[in-house]
């Protein structure tokens, strides 16, 4: 019988040995099956490997043979050309070749059977020339043929190799002369490259003899840059070939076009005139693109001041009938210093749009474009050198479908940085199935709204509150405050007055909830002295007269600014503040441990009066982690002065007692700034500063500030557009929505998100205003749902009326709610009449105002949105184990 105990015991020994490995083998293989299916989902870029580790180099250029061999130009200022090819995935040595297109605009051209053409203009003479070698001895200088002269007195052109492996050229000759007018002519090569047909004029015309001194002039016959146009030339594989060109003196763009290897050509057309509506624009580098079954031209409309936008039409099969001129503000809304394009075998068409800091794909499939793909994550790698972030310029792209290939220049290090990656599944670019959703437009009558906020309710929902400047005849200025609830269905019935007659303007609203004690706490700088003043509201009564607290003045200091609210733990609340008075001037505090209801007196937290260069300080922003305290302020001039200084950092470990020595973080105009803590405990800073374009950074730490792991730029737009938010959900993922304003009144609301460990582009939402815009209000929160919610309040104006919408929208961030106790339901406003509360009266002075109807916003939708289906593995994984289990039961039952 013992026997028969022990062999049992055994058996169950062995049973749950087996179980175990069987376990462990099974969630390895769905581990696996995880990792597979998270790379091919990624598709990330390569860590950037540098090529020239030398400094001083510039104008980048990326070719690829007959042999399909990668090979990389770029110049160094002090050995000329430089050059490496890449075979195997593994880079050769660098060349330093002595060539005679060192320190020009040469264009590389491959053809066919193996060889490597270089053509460029010749700076001192605007002469054209070209020369060549075989793709095996690029890196031999003296197996270059030595160049040969095609034209003179050039000052732009392209090339193209056709179907038939002959080089197609056109040029702008400036040079004026009896037999060769200035104008546009074409070539080509007759059955090897060193032989060339007698040239075509296109068309003529004397304005392009501008672009050189006369022949007289004691200057130099070289070309004025300033006047230089672009022509460009594309060939197609059945026969038809385009050339297009600009005269910038008469604001035109022409093309002619060619069925029959370019023996004969159409006259020319003209696509784009002044108007005396548009005399302002001007249309500048036309490009035509020979794709499958169609063709395509794409162009620019530039203005004084910078602005530019793309335009493009389509022909499908007669070169006589395109399609109506169409904007692509809407993908780009930017002129980009490059365009390229690469098929991808399929019907599918990859444009590449480059610029510095910049680098965006578009696919287009002969009926639509793709979401715009913005390569951000190119912008998010370091120099492995120095810890410096890369920042990228002069890119050189090839595209070998899936494959991706680029080298640029780090502005930084002024080296050459390589990269790659492989393309996924394309049709995820073209999802046309918006996350974002349009909810409601609401008209608000008041003029002079400001202080846009937001917050979850009780119900988990939001409320958007802000407040309204009411000016008297007698010049005295009053303020309001004005409130609207989100329904669960999305809809806003309304919006409600809280607070009337308010003394002074009401700058810089915080706000922050506290749901245990069921408690809104608001402070605001304001008051006829720009005081700091504060109250409290119940969750359960916003609408009512009696749920709001008396208005609190602290008459401590006659002026302070930037005041915010900040969560500790529990219900205390800290209100940071500052003050520019040269006696006190510093970063104060004031404590609530009742959710706002009662205040400690004003504690200076640090002073400012002996930090030198920070005559100002304002926009505080503080972070307590026990007694680890992270402060975030800006350095001002004095008033009257330039303005911001520098974003700075300082630490302190003794609960404010001491503070580290101020680290500047940037420097110039800091337009805006955030030091702000997901609930997986990392630290953020995040910041936008204008120099003639905006640029939004990011920085983070695991260790409470004090160290920072990886200053990323993430986006940058020319132009000054101030008006951002940030929001942060509970698995720690940032959500930074940004206004940009459009040519056409509309505005991109521009998303990008924080995944963890790297900045990836949302889906943006473009607003349709419809009238002159004039000031643009944004604020975001994330409801019980995980629906990042946005409010945008539009003051737009037209000759008949000034008008005030708030609209809001939401996107589905596709996680699960986290668990949450049950609350109270906040009541929502009642649909047909607002309730006004008179402050300045102990007794309650309701009136009514009837709302406007709330109507649709119609939104347009710009970038991808990502989903994985990683979940399958852990599926299959646990299915599969739990059968094993069974069988392996059943099997020793057997036995026994």
């Amino acid at each position: 019988m013992n026997k028969i105990k022990s062999f049992n015991r055994k058996n169950k020994k062995k049973m749950m040995r087996l179980i175990v490995i069987s376990l462990v083998l099974l969630l390895f293989s769905s581990t696996s099956f995880l990792s597979v299916e998270a790379q091919t989902q990624s598709n990330n870029w390569t860590q950037p490997e540098n090529l020239s580790n030398a400094g001083a180099t510039t104008n980048p250029r990326l070719i690829t043979s007959a042999s399909g061999r990668l090979h990389a130009f770029w110049e160094d200022q002090y050995s000329q050309v430089a050059y490496k090819y890449l075979e195997n995935d593994v880079w050769s040595d660098n060349f330093n070749l002595s060539l005679p297109f060192y320190q020009t605009d040469y264009k590389l051209v491959a053809d066919q059977t193996g060889w490597i053409l270089a053509f460029w203009i010749d700076p001192g003479s605007n002469n054209l020339y070209y020369s060549g070698v075989q793709e095996l001895n690029v890196s031999i200088p003296s197996r270059w043929f030595s160049p040969i002269r095609i034209s003179s007195g050039v000052t732009a052109f392209d090339i193209s190799i056709d179907s038939s492996n002959q080089v197609n050229l056109v040029y702008l000759r400036a040079l004026d002369t009896e037999d060769l007018p200035s104008g546009i002519y074409y070539q080509k090569t007759q059955g090897n490259f060193q032989r060339w047909g007698t040239s075509n004029s296109l068309y003529q015309s004397k304005y392009f003899r501008n672009q050189l001194p006369p022949a007289n002039s004691t200057t130099a016959q070289t070309a004025i840059e300033a006047n230089w146009s672009h022509v460009d030339i594309e060939t197609g594989e059945a026969d038809q070939f385009y050339v297009s060109w600009e005269n910038p003196a008469l604001k035109r763009l022409y093309y002619s076009y060619s069925s029959t290897n370019g023996n004969s050509w159409t006259e020319p057309e003209n696509i784009s005139s002044p108007s005396p509506d548009n005399t302002y624009l001007t249309p500048q580098n036309l490009l035509t693109a020979n794709l499958p079954n169609h063709t395509m031209q794409i162009w620019q409309l530039s203005e004084p001041g910078g602005n530019c936008s793309l335009q493009y039409r389509v022909s499908l099969d007669d070169p006589n009938d395109w399609s109506p001129q169409q904007s692509l503000a809407n993908l780009i809304n930017e002129c980009p210093e490059n365009i390229s394009w690469f098929p991808t075998g399929q019907s599918d068409t990859l444009f590449v749009f480059s610029g510095a800091n910049k680098f965006t794909i578009i696919a287009w499939n002969g009926e639509r474009w793709s979401l715009a793909q913005s390569q951000s994550e190119l912008n998010q790698f370091t120099n492995p050198n120095t810890f410096r972030s890369l920042e990228f310029t002069q890119y050189a792209t090839v595209i070998n479908f899936p494959e991706i290939y680029n080298i640029a220049i780090d502005e930084i290090s002024e080296d050459v940085w390589y990269s790659h990656k492989t393309f996924g599944n394309l049709e995820a670019w073209y999802n046309t199935i918006s996350e974002w959703s349009t909810i409601s437009n609401a008209v608000i009558t008041e003029k002079n709204i400001t202080n846009l906020k937001s917050f979850n309710g009780l119900d988990g929902y939001p409320t958007f509150i802000w407040s309204v400047e009411d000016f008297k005849d007698d010049g005295k200025v009053f303020s309001k405050i004005q409130i609207a609830k989100i329904q669960p269905d999305g809809f806003v019935p309304g919006y409600i007055s809280v607070r009337n007659n308010l003394s002074g303007r009401i700058n810089s609203l915080s706000l922050i909830t506290n749901l245990a004690k069921e408690r809104l706490a608001l402070i605001w700088q304001g008051g006829i002295y720009g005081q700091l003043i504060n109250t409290w509201a119940d969750l359960n009564e916003l609408n009512n007269p009696v749920g709001w607290s008396e208005i609190n003045t602290d008459t401590t200091f006659p002026a302070i600014q930037s005041p915010m609210l900040i969560n500790t733990n529990g219900s205390d609340i800290y209100a940071v503040f500052s003050t520019q008075y040269q006696e006190d001037r510093g970063i104060y505090t004031r404590l609530s441990t009742d959710a706002g209801e009662t205040w400690t007196e004003s504690k200076l937290l640090y002073s400012g009066v002996n930090i030198g260069d920070c005559p100002t300080i304002k926009n505080p922003e503080l972070d307590i982690q026990n007694d680890t305290y992270s402060l975030l302020y800006t350095c001002y001039t004095d008033t009257g002065g330039v303005g911001p200084l520098s974003l700075n950092f300082i630490i302190s470990n003794d609960a404010g007692q001491s503070w580290s020595t101020p680290q500047v973080i940037a420097e110039g105009e800091i337009l805006w700034s955030k030091l702000i803590r997901s609930q997986d405990g990392t630290l953020h800073q995040l910041w936008m500063v204008y120099n003639g374009e905006t640029a939004l950074f990011h920085n983070y730490s695991i260790d409470n500030g004090l160290t920072w792991l990886s200053r990323t730029n993430f986006s940058l737009i020319e132009g000054k557009f101030p008006v951002i938010d940030v929001s942060v959900d509970y698995t720690g993922r940032l959500h930074v929505l940004h206004a940009v304003p459009l040519e056409n009144n509309n505005t991109i609301i521009q998303y990008h998100v924080w995944n963890g460990s790297s900045w990836i582009n949302g889906e943006n939402l473009e607003l349709f205003t419809y009238q002159n815009q004039q000031n643009l209000l944004l604020t975001s929160t994330i409801d019980k749902n995980q629906n990042l919610t946005i409010g945008i309040i539009i003051s737009s104006s037209s000759i008949e009326t000034d008008t005030n919408q708030l609209v809001t929208a939401r996107y589905a961030l596709g996680i699960e709610p986290p668990e949450e106790p049950t609350v109270t339901t906040l009541p929502t406003p009642v649909e047909n009449n607002t309730t006004e509360i008179n402050q300045d009266s102990n007794s309650t002075d309701s009136q009514t105002t009837p709302l406007v109807e709330p109507t649709p916003v119609p939104v347009l939708n710009n970038q991808q949105a990502e989903n994985t289906n990683a979940w399958l593995g852990i599926v299959f994984g646990s299915v599969a184990a739990f059968g094993l289990m069974v069988l392996i039961f059943l099997f020793i039952k057997r036995k026994n």
